[in-house]
C-alpha cells in the first residue's frame, strides 16, 4: 500500500472521514481568532487558564515567561580545574585520528557467538 506523506494529499472518500477534516479545519481557523489560542473558550476558562498560569509563574519563578512553549537548553562544556590548583587546563577536543583508533579498540572487545 502506497502511503501519501502530506495531508493535502490525502482524498477523504468517507464522509465521517470529510467531516472530521472540516472540523479541524474550521477549530484551526477558530483558534487562530481566539483569545490565547483558545477556539470558543468562555471568559471564565480564559480567566482559569491565567490563573492556572500565575500559579506555575509563582510557584516556579517564571514571571514574565511563556510557560505554554517547549523550553530550551543549552549546556555548556565545564571547565576543568584542579582543586588545588592554580592551574586551568584547556583540553583539544578530540580528532578524527583518535576516534578511529579508539572505535578500532573497542571493536576488539566485542564476541560474536
Amino acid at each position: 500500500p502506497r502511503l501519501a506523506t502530506k495531508a493535502t494529499a490525502v482524498q477523504a472518500s468517507d464522509p465521517i472521514q470529510k467531516a472530521f477534516l472540516q472540523k479541524l479545519h474550521e477549530y484551526n481557523q477558530k483558534s487562530k481568532s481566539g483569545e490565547m489560542g483558545l477556539a470558543d473558550a468562555k471568559p471564565n476558562e480564559i480567566k482559569e487558564l491565567k490563573d492556572t498560569l500565575a500559579k506555575i509563574d509563582h510557584i516556579f519563578g517564571a514571571a514574565g515567561q511563556d510557560m505554554t512553549q517547549f523550553p530550551t537548553f543549552k549546556f555548556d562544556q565545564p571547565r576543568l580545574v584542579h582543586p588545588h590548583s592554580t592551574i586551568n587546563a584547556e583540553y583539544p577536543e578530540e580528532t578524527e585520528e583518535f576516534k578511529e583508533d579508539q572505535k578500532a579498540k573497542d571493536n576488539r572487545y566485542i564476541l560474536t557467538i
